[in-house]
């Protein structure tokens, strides 16, 4: 249960179908045989190999590559949660209009406002986890689990809608629909937003010493669990077909066109929708305060002392680190702001901004990987119960595919299509769409800031760390 509240979001299987069909439905199943279950097993096995160390990315990669670069992993797992906090803050928002309101307050052309109304919103949440998160954590169990009922009841209504009720499918398929093309730029776009669907996986390794039955009982859970998750993934996209065609579906307001057809079906009234946006409004609630705190108090209780500036990493009375806090959602502001100067559309800010969170994200788990292959190369000493293969070879094999493939959805994710940009050179009108020179500097600057802020961060604590060796010797 824990593994599926974690990594499935309906609201990845709707921007899926939204943006490929039916042809999302096979993509799932293949990110979960090819790379979901792969990294979880990696995952457990880097665990296996550092425990009784603090799990997380510092860990792991300081015991196989060193600090240096166990520092560059945590500071962009840190950076892409800011990114994927712009994700979350925009669905909070855009939910609790439906949730009040039963429609969306903010119109097509709206990208601007919704950007404010965003940022003030973060800024909220920032100030309330600055008094601390108690009820905004137990708000986000329970509210999470009814959202994760939601999912599966849309599921279950859709299949009854079609096939006891006798309503006509909205969209009939076939196997051949079903499949995707990988010629196509927006099918390798999907790939990268595949892998930020299943964000939050990697993390699941680290159970492998609590569980009852060990190593072994490890591997038949999390293999079943992955499986499971495919399916419903795959079992979710169908049912999407069922209720809608793809054409009437947009990421912004995608889950509440779902309900409110279903609801048509099933002689539901309009106020379906009110319930959806206030439960998955709570729901997001709970989870972002939650995470805009623990993502900083990760950080900070894996980097070494002296990395990060001393003012930053102040903590008040009640222990929480305020200066952090705000300096994030002060960050989280200008990633808000930053698409606005070229967007104006709704639409296109949701998707520029999933797409930037994709990327961002794609970051930290490629130094992950790049860990693990260092773990099977210069580590095979290291003691530890479970190992993905047997095999370094294989094991390795297995890490450089995962490699290829998350380097190509990085750089894929991060350029406008071909033909957008032929759009562009010919002279041809854009519409909504964002200008492709203008893509290119949002991705490519946000990727320059952070990693050569770490770069200085880390140089800086190097010299200091250095004139601190030197200082006995001078005495």
């Amino acid at each position: 249960m824990m593994t599926l509240t974690c990594v499935f979001g309906f609201r990845n299987v709707i921007n899926q179908y939204a943006e490929l069909g039916p042809a999302s439905i096979s993509l799932w199943l293949m990110g979960t045989v090819v790379y979901f279950l792969p990294m979880v097993l990696m995952m457990g096995e880097m665990a296996s190999a550092n425990a009784g160390k603090k799990a997380g990315i510092y860990s792991w990669i300081e015991s196989t590559m060193g600090a240096k670069w166990a520092f560059y992993g945590s500071w962009t797992y840190f950076f892409a949660n800011m990114f994927y906090f712009t994700v979350l803050t925009s669905t909070l928002v855009v939910y609790f209009s439906w949730g009040i309101m039963g429609s969306n307050f903010f119109g097509q052309d709206s990208a601007l406002a919704l950007a404010i109304t965003c940022i003030a919103v973060f800024w909220l949440v920032t100030f309330a986890v600055t008094k601390g998160v108690g009820f905004l954590s137990k708000l986000a169990q329970v509210a999470g689990v009814a959202s994760m009922g939601l999912s599966l009841l849309f599921i279950i209504a859709a299949l009854v809608s079609v096939f006891v009720m006798g309503n006509a499918p909205a969209q009939s398929i076939t196997v051949t629909d079903t499949l995707p093309s990988f010629s196509d730029w927006n099918t390798l776009v999907m790939i990268g937003w595949l892998l930020f669907a299943f964000a939050g996986g990697e993390g699941i390794g680290v159970y492998i010493g609590d569980t009852e039955g060990g190593s072994r009982t490890f591997v038949k859970a999390i293999t079943v669990a992955a499986l499971m998750i495919g399916a419903l993934y795959c079992l979710g996209g169908y049912a999407v077909s069922l209720i809608v065609e793809q054409h009437n579906l947009d990421l912004t307001n995608g889950i509440f066109t779902l309900f409110l057809l279903l609801g048509e079906q099933l002689g539901i009234g309009h106020w379906i929708v009110n319930i959806v946006g206030i439960t998955l409004a709570i729901a997001t609630l709970g989870g972002l305060a939650v995470w805009v705190n623990s993502s900083i108090q990760v950080m900070f209780s894996e980097l070494p002392e002296g990395i990060l500036p001393e003012k930053l990493t102040e903590r008040d009375d009640n222990d929480i680190p305020a200066n952090a806090l705000w300096v994030q959602a002060a960050v989280v502001s200008v990633l808000f702001m930053v698409p606005t100067l070229g967007i104006d559309s709704v639409e296109t800010l949701m998707k520029t901004i999933i797409s930037m969170s994709a990327l961002n994200l794609l970051v930290p788990t490629i130094f992950l990987i790049l860990g693990y292959m260092g773990l099977r190369i210069g580590n095979k000493a290291m003691p530890r119960e479970f190992k993905m293969v047997q095999s370094d070879k294989l094991a390795l094999f297995i890490a450089a595919a995962m490699l290829a493939v998350f380097l190509l959805a990085a750089v894929v994710t991060s350029i406008p299509a071909p033909e957008l940009m032929a759009d562009w050179l010919n002279g041809k009108d854009l519409g909504d769409q964002a200008h492709p020179v203008f893509t290119l500097l949002v991705n490519f600057g946000g990727l320059t800031f952070y990693l050569g802020m770490a770069k200085l961060l880390w140089t800086r604590y190097e010299s200091r760390q250095l004139q601190a060796d030197l200082e006995p010797a001078v005495a």
